[in-house]
């Protein structure tokens, strides 16, 4: 697809990135920081010190499955050749992968659309829109999103160009890309499922089969030693990672609020606007304190425990009040699409309207209606669905419990290239209704 490009049009891709670079690294000056990192460091760094896969500072460092295996590994590496806890060594290389992810956007966008001008403003929103890294960096946490947004954009990139040159190797590469996707997060486990649907969908099985196999073998082979790690550690089967359907379960049960639920201390449960017997609130208590002690903790056997009784307490309340929940899944995706205002007006959190608050609503509506008529411009174009796979795979996968805003981010790069098209076609009704009542000014 570069090769479509002039030397014009390369050089002014390597402003862009440049510009994008200097703005990340100097916008925002902070170092991730090691007191907000989610237990990365500690996996990191006894990687790299051969204690093996275990959060524990000291002796006998147990060992873990809280966490995928992918980018502690990631920091791991940037240690050993930078130097233990060069947390400006890992933003450099977060800025790196932000703006490849931007420029893996340019391409799908360009590939998807044949249109510069679309490829450009996906390529500029990509690398100035600096929320994903904002997040890993202004607020100091070392998160896997920098990383997942590259793995999936390149997935993604691969499957697109897998129907203008259909090459195995393409699909070795998307399946290399999706499974250390799944290792790095481990919502991105049903995705790959996704896209290979898609595939036999979109040409007769008859003739991609065999491709599709190869792309699923390729994500087995990757993803299924570390499960069978899993199982000889903890005598368990974990897929991934030890799953917190149960946590999250329960926090969609008793919440409207469409940003950090989780936040929200056990005291005020009760004030979220579902009701709860005083019986269920004091079990939540007891078992929320119960699985955070055994988070920090290996014990994978009592996690599970509170897990269970977590869930089985968030499908009372759900049960209890079912038409509570729906409203409350329509509030968190709103949240997830960044209306997150939006929803907490209709929810009755915020009481009260100042402008700053109404012109971004403003703003945020309208980014999601050129986003809509970015796709319904282009409904004819086969590869599309391959630009609303992710968005909508990631919408539901977390919505229906948890409204966490970052937790978005790893779809931003492709609403950013439907965005795009979006203007574009708004640009270019503009201007055919210009130019034809021009002309008939001219004519009379």
């Amino acid at each position: 697809m570069l090769k479509d490009l002039e030397r014009r049009d390369l050089l002014i891709l390597l402003v862009i990135i440049l510009l994008g670079f200097s703005y990340m690294y100097f916008y925002n000056s902070k170092v991730p920081s090691p007191y907000g990192d989610f237990g990365y460091t500690p996996l990191a760094m006894n990687i790299l010190n051969g204690h093996g896969f275990s959060m524990e500072a000291n002796p006998p460092f147990k060992p873990s499955c809280f966490r995928t295996p992918l980018y502690p590994a990631f920091l791991a590496l940037i240690y050993k050749i930078f130097g233990a806890n060069n947390y400006e060594a890992v933003r450099i290389i977060q800025i790196f992968l932000m703006l490849a992810s931007a420029l893996t956007a340019f391409i799908m966008a360009y590939s998807v659309f044949k249109n510069k001008m679309i490829a450009y403003l996906s390529l500029i929103l990509c690398a100035f829109y600096q929320y994903p890294y904002a997040y890993s960096s202004i607020y100091g946490y070392l998160l896997t999103e920098p990383l997942t947004i590259f793995l999936i954009n390149s997935g993604i990139l691969c499957v697109i160009l897998l129907y203008k040159h259909d090459r195995a190797y393409l699909y070795c590469f998307a399946g290399l890309f999706f499974a250390l996707a799944m290792l790095t997060r481990p919502s991105n486990l049903l995705f790959p499922i996704v896209v290979a649907v898609y595939m036999a969908l979109r040409k007769p099985l008859k003739e991609n089969y065999k491709k599709i196999i190869l792309f699923l073998l390729v994500i087995f082979a990757l993803v299924f030693p570390w499960t069978v790690r899993n199982y000889l550690k903890f005598n368990k089967f974990i897929i991934l990672s030890v799953p917190l359907s149960g946590l999250f379960t329960f926090y969609g049960s008793i919440t409207h609020n469409p940003e950090f639920i989780i936040t929200i201390p056990p005291s005020d449960f009760g004030e979220c606007g579902v009701y709860i017997a005083p019986e269920d609130l004091e079990l939540a208590k007891k078992e929320l304190t119960a699985h955070e002690i055994a988070w920090g903790a290996p014990g994978v056997t009592e996690l599970y425990a509170h897990d269970n009784a977590l869930r089985k307490l968030g499908f009372k309340i759900i049960k209890r009040d079912y038409l509570s929940f729906i409203k409350g899944w329509g509030y968190r995706i709103l949240g997830h699409w960044g209306l997150a205002d939006l929803a907490n007006i209709l929810n009755g959190i915020t009481k009260t309207l100042t402008p700053r608050t109404i012109l971004r609503i403003m703003i945020k509506v309208a980014f999601v209606l050129i986003i809509i008529v970015g796709i319904f411009s282009n409904l004819k174009n086969a590869l599309l669905p391959l630009l609303i796979l992710f968005p909508v795979y990631n919408t539901l996968m977390y919505s229906p419990f948890v409204g966490f805003i970052r937790y978005a981010f790893p779809s931003y790069s492709f609403r950013f290239i439907l965005f795009a098209a979006g203007i574009w076609k708004l640009c270019d009704f503009s201007l055919a209704k210009i130019r034809k009542y021009r002309y008939l000014f001219s004519r009379a």
